[in-house]
This record gives structure tokens, C-alpha cells and sequence, in this order.
């Protein structure tokens, strides 16, 4: 009962991690089969996204530092939710479904593909994806570093591991068994959207805090709390003839007292 906050943790994890994992998956099938791209066309598409995805690590840390890695995942992972149903959206014939695309229309480029309207759109919204996916793995391991206790560290990490690896074939069997009762890869495609929701949903149940007991009967919780106080500085020179403002620059930081104490705040 100790450690039931991690084990919702590993639970919410264990279902937006599938939902990852599915998008991964049916995200190269679905562009192939809606646009009719070839290898190249997907050589190209591959490409492109894993280096979008590198800027996903970067955004994940990012995130982590100024909002946590509870809010880092809420907009990792909810990003990739809505641009994944964004990319449900798209034909050769239409963008975002209600705008409709003449197919017969002059090429935007002279490239041999990626030279429509709803390809270039199309693999705008995917390059958020990658983005926004990366940043959700990234986040979902400092979540636990956060909240997991020192001492079971090793042993959570190992749980962390099994609950995403063990279990992958959730979603995109969710997938396949819908694609085939409804004859629509677009429908098909709604259970990426199911698991990741409902990930985000159990999130709402986890608490950024580390709880600690031994067997002496000490039970300790630590709850992490970020603040982050506005502060506005005005220096006015000594004759009163000129004035500059300064705002607060410092983002807030992922550490604790041991960071007051290293920067003498306390002393000033």
C-alpha cells in the first residue's frame, strides 16, 4: 500500500505506452496504403521523421523542467492523441476531412512524390508525432525516477521495463480485431486513440510524490511541490532620471532544498 501511487503510475504508463507503441506501428501502414506511396516515398518518410524525432528528446527535457514530468506527459502524450486523430483525417481527396482537394490538380513541386496538398499536410502532422512521441517516452522514465523510492529504484525500473515490453500487443491487437470487424483502417485506428486516453486518464490519479518505509516502521512521503514566483525588479538611478525593469529569467528547477542551499538563497 506504500508504493500504490507508482503502481498506478506503471498501470497509466502501461496503457499510453501501448497506445505509443500501435502509433508506431500502424503509423508507416496507414501513409503507405492511404496515399499509395512506394519505398522510396517511405524511405523518404522514415527518414524525416527520425530526425524530427531527435528534437523530441530535447523538447521532452524541456517540458520536464518547466511543467514536470506529471504536465510533461499530459502534453506529450495528449499532443500525440490529437494530431494522431488529425492524421485519421486525411486523403489524396480531402484535408482535415470537410476540405476537399481536387486529385487532379497541378503538382505544388516537382518532386516524384510528396507533391500534393494533403501528403505535405499530412506528413506535417506526423512530424508532430515523432516529435511529441519521443518526448513522451523521455518523460514517462522521469516520471518514475521522480516518484519511485531510492531503495526499490532497480527493482521498479525492472517492472517499468516488463509492463512495457510484456504487454504490446494490447493496442495493436485492439487494432487489428477492429480494422477487421469494421472494414475501416480509419475506425481500425481509433484504438491508438482508446489507450492513450485512457493512460491520460489514470494519470489524473497519480501524485508526483515518493513514499519511503523500512522496516524499523518509518513510512515517509515526499510530495514534490514546483514553484516558480514571479518576480519584477526596478533599479531607478540616483537622480531619478532614468529607470530599467528587470522580470524573473530562471525557469523553475527540478531540484530541491540542496538547489536553495547551493545558490545561497536563503542568505539573500
Amino acid at each position: 500500500k506504500h508504493y500504490r501511487n507508482v503502481g498506478m503510475y506503471l498501470l497509466a504508463r502501461l496503457f499510453f505506452n501501448d497506445g505509443m507503441t500501435a502509433v508506431l506501428v500502424f503509423g508507416g501502414i496507414y501513409a503507405s496504403s492511404t496515399f499509395h506511396w512506394g519505398p522510396v516515398p517511405m524511405l523518404a518518410y522514415g527518414i524525416e521523421l527520425s530526425i524530427f524525432a531527435v528534437l523530441g528528446g530535447f523538447l521532452g527535457g524541456w517540458l520536464d523542467n518547466r511543467l514536470g514530468s506529471k504536465g510533461a506527459i499530459f502534453i506529450s502524450i495528449g499532443g500525440t492523441t490529437i494530431f494522431g486523430l488529425l492524421t485519421l483525417t486525411m486523403a489524396p481527396d480531402r484535408i482535415f476531412w470537410f476540405i476537399p482537394y481536387d486529385v487532379t490538380a497541378p503538382h505544388i513541386n516537382s518532386l516524384p512524390f510528396l507533391n500534393t496538398w494533403p501528403e505535405v499536410i499530412f506528413l506535417m502532422v506526423v512530424n508532430f508525432i515523432a516529435v511529441l512521441i519521443t518526448a513522451g517516452y523521455a518523460n514517462s522514465r522521469t516520471m518514475l525516477a521522480r516518484i519511485a523510492p531510492p531503495e526499490k529504484m532497480t527493482e521498479f525500473f525492472g517492472l517499468y521495463s516488463l509492463s512495457g515490453t510484456s504487454t504490446t500487443f494490447l493496442a495493436t491487437g485492439a487494432v487489428s480485431v477492429l480494422t477487421a470487424f469494421s472494414h475501416s483502417q480509419r475506425i481500425g485506428l481509433l484504438a491508438e486513440t482508446f489507450f492513450l486516453v485512457l493512460g491520460l486518464g489514470l494519470m489524473f490519479f497519480v501524485k508526483e510524490e515518493r513514499s519511503y518505509a523500512n522496516t524499523d516502521g518509518s513510512v515517509i512521503s515526499q510530495t514534490a511541490v514546483r514553484s516558480w514566483p514571479l518576480m519584477q525588479i526596478t533599479a531607478i538611478s540616483a537622480d531619478m532620471s532614468d529607470f530599467q525593469n528587470r522580470g524573473n529569467v530562471a525557469a523553475p528547477m527540478g531540484r530541491g532544498w540542496e538547489y536553495v542551499l547551493s545558490r545561497d538563497l536563503a542568505g539573500h
